[in-house]
């Protein structure tokens, strides 16, 4: 993982020019509550991307975009996508995020039905569509001038506006660390 995250870092420094702010590698327990019993006890790896704020979001709070790709180490749902990131100052060096977006996902979306389906519908969420809304919140604590490291919650569901079928959803729960760039 630490590989891997020393990669992103090492390119995403000549395209950052203005327009990339930060980088974050992160693992997260991937349906960490259990609540469906399907891909629990499983973990994932998310890497994030995100600008500067563009100033055409300044109207609604000067978010970043955060462009984030998840994969999950158990051959479960794999998630990538892209979010408006907002954060803020609370005390401090601690500060707070919030993030409002879209994934897609690889995940199932519908199983068929009768006893064809059982095995499948026991074992992965059933999402419902290849296309979730993401809501994220977390809390990091700033390091230095450079480095951040924090604690997020991210739920990925239909909303039952974007389902085709059943809307299990998915929520993961998971420590990352971010590089502001310079």
């Amino acid at each position: 993982m630490w590989l891997a995250a020393a990669a992103v870092l090492l390119a995403a420094r000549p395209v950052a020019a203005g327009i990339l702010d930060e980088v974050w590698v992160g693992g997260y327990a991937h349906d960490f509550d259990d609540s469906q019993k399907k891909e629990s006890g499983t973990q994932e790896i998310e890497f994030e991307v995100d600008t500067a704020p563009p100033p055409i979001l300044h109207v609604i709070g000067s978010p970043r975009i955060a462009v984030t790709m998840a994969f999950n180490t158990g051959g479960k749902t794999d998630f990538g996508g892209v979010a408006l990131a907002w954060e803020r100052r609370l005390v401090g060096r601690l500060s707070g995020t919030l993030q409002f977006g879209l994934d897609g996902n690889d995940g199932d979306t519908r199983a068929p039905p009768g006893p064809a389906g059982d095995a499948l519908r026991s074992e992965r969420l059933q999402l419902g569509s290849n296309v979730l809304f993401r809501e994220a919140v977390g809390l990091d604590w700033r390091l230095n001038d450079r480095l951040r490291v924090g604690a997020q919650y991210i739920h990925e569901s239909t909303g039952q506006v974007l389902a085709h079928g059943p809307n299990e959803g998915i929520n993961e729960l998971g420590m990352r660390l971010g590089y502001r760039l310079p």
